[in-house]
């Protein structure tokens, strides 16, 4: 939410929410995001994470449907 309108990269989200020692499993961001996007698609937002490939994630909160 403190960067909507921006591309947060999975190395800023890997930074956030492991510590700089931990190396966790290289698509461990976009499972964690593939979970995120289902409970949001359950609650009724749907498309509000898109994924840029190779570069990051965008949180757009006028897709929601």
């Amino acid at each position: 939410m403190k960067h909507l309108n921006q591309i947060v990269t999975t190395e800023q989200i890997r930074n956030q929410l492991w510590e700089v020692s931990a190396e966790p499993v290289s698509n461990v961001v976009a499972a964690q995001m593939r979970l995120l996007r289902r409970k949001l698609t359950n609650s009724g937002c749907e498309n509000i994470i898109e994924t840029l490939h190779r570069v990051g994630y965008p949180l757009n909160l006028t897709a929601s449907s």
